[in-house]
């Protein structure tokens, strides 16, 4: 039986090929019945991550949190949500639009204790399964910089701008050139100037390939020696017109360094003015683009780790970007982003984890919210603990899809097989010649097993001379 949900069924896996070879080898024929179950009608909301922002660098006094109601009706409509931080709890009134709403909320803690996870819970409804939602806050993390700038006045407004908003014990290490490998715990380093020489380019390579970071800016020398590295390298300088600066009007604000705020608010890239800019040419995708469609911003993935790429300076001479409003917070994410190789998930979905975890045992992990006897992380949604170490526990995001495959969907799966696909909601006087079939067989079973029952009754009910009588004359 299934309610054909799409996400159940998986009908490119390859599997089903397989699956519908053995069946063709078995010597009998084989014939397979789907019971069809019709999606609950009942008005359903339930509550899923959406993205969800981090808390930079570990413990904050405000965490911020964006998570999507889903509900199976469009109507409108106001509901009550309970945030718990803990020991700290509250409810905010939410209104939900269409199926799919975006709640952002800033979580404020008080006091000096760090609050290490947050569950966010819908009233009871059709199905109370999908009504929570948990979230561990990570570890803190103290990043590693390391920042080789050809110009010392550009290097340390690049070092203040690091400094904003990372943890105490945190290290950055300002550079005119690097000659030998990062330290291995180095988080990210940000390269100003000329791209490096092919002794640094295997070393840098490596710590990118192998889960590091770096952001490349551009020099501010006219002409640079040309140098390519990971299918990237800088063009020349263009200096803008004085009637005719520079300036940013479109860049992905879904995800990643510039996207929007938790509580909503896109970075104000489009109010810097920039009088200098070095073209970047590389084969990866831009995220931030100028009026003239050229590149502000490129990242690209190589092996485990990103390579970043900003066309301007944050320098008077080449644009307004040193005024700190989108500078800063870019530099900010990218590192919080470098840094999240250096922690253990902390988010995962139920079951998928442990089978990824080779070194995780579902029962090392005891439940701490909601403290229940016998929870299963495998199965169950929650906050879990193995010693020191905490996970939030959710059901997988393709769950909570609300589309749902048709029976000619699946017929194809098994290729030559006796598939039927019989909806259990059906109307008995309109029935399909699919349900008209099941039911003729379902009565020829039980008239054959009404006959051997009648059969064996009138065995074993017969008295005891009488089957006496009966065994002798068959051996006479």
């Amino acid at each position: 039986a299934s309610d054909l949900q799409v996400s159940n069924w998986q009908l490119n896996d390859s599997i089903w090929e397989e699956i519908s070879k053995k069946f063709k080898s078995l010597p009998q024929k084989v014939s397979l019945k789907v019971l069809a179950m019709e999606a609950s009608s009942s008005a359903n909301i339930g509550v899923i991550s959406d993205n969800l922002v981090d808390s930079g660098f570990g413990f904050t006094a405000e965490i911020p949190l964006k998570v999507s109601f889903i509900q199976n009706s469009p109507e409108e409509k106001i509901i009550p949500v309970d945030v718990k931080a803990e020991e700290a709890t509250f409810q905010s009134e939410v209104e939900l639009v269409g199926e799919r709403t975006i709640w952002r909320q800033t979580v404020s803690v008080s006091g000096d204790k760090p609050v290490s996870w947050i569950n966010v819970s819908l009233p009871d409804d059709e199905n109370n399964r999908d009504n929570n939602f948990y979230y561990v806050v990570p570890p803190e993390v103290k990043p590693r910089v390391i920042i080789v700038s050809e110009r010392e006045d550009v290097g340390k407004i690049i070092e203040a701008a690091v400094s904003v908003g990372v943890p105490k014990g945190s290290v950055i290490e300002t550079k005119s050139s690097l000659d030998v490998a990062p330290d291995g715990d180095t988080t990210i380093i940000i390269w100003q100037g000329s791209l490096p020489q092919l002794d640094a380019t295997d070393f840098l390579t490596n710590f990118v390939e192998s889960g590091g970071s770096i952001l490349f800016l551009p020099s501010t020398e006219e002409r640079i020696v040309d140098r390519e590295i990971f299918n990237t390298q800088w063009g020349a300088v263009e200096v803008a017109e004085e009637s005719d600066i520079f300036s940013i009007n479109n860049w992905d604000q879904q995800a990643g360094p510039v996207a929007k705020t938790a509580e909503g608010f896109s970075l104000p890239l489009d109010k810097n003015d920039f009088l200098k800019r070095r073209a970047i040419q590389s084969s990866g995708s831009p995220i931030v683009f100028f009026t003239d469609e050229k590149s502000f911003f490129l990242q690209t993935r190589n092996g485990k780790g990103h390579t970043y790429w900003m066309s301007s300076l944050p320098i008077p001479d080449w644009s307004t970007l040193g005024q700190g409003y989108s500078f800063v917070p870019i530099l900010q994410r990218i590192l919080i982003e470098a840094s999240s190789r250096f922690v253990k998930p902390v988010q995962v979905e139920a079951g998928r984890f442990f089978l990824n975890d080779e070194n995780s045992n579902p029962s090392d992990w005891l439940p701490v919210y909601p403290e229940k006897s016998g929870m299963n992380p495998l199965l169950q949604s929650g906050i879990y603990k193995n010693d020191e170490r905490l996970i939030a526990v959710n059901p997988p995001a393709e769950e909570f899809g609300m589309s749902f495959y048709n029976a000619n969907d699946l017929k194809p799966l098994l290729d030559g097989m006796n598939l039927t696909v019989v909806n259990v909601e059906s109307n008995p006087s309109g029935a399909s010649e699919d349900d008209n079939e099941l039911q003729s067989e379902l009565w020829k079973l039980f008239l054959i097993s009404m006959i051997i029952f009648l059969a064996l009754e009138s065995y074993f009910t017969l008295p005891p001379s009488q089957a006496r009588d009966t065994n002798e004359g068959a051996s006479a």
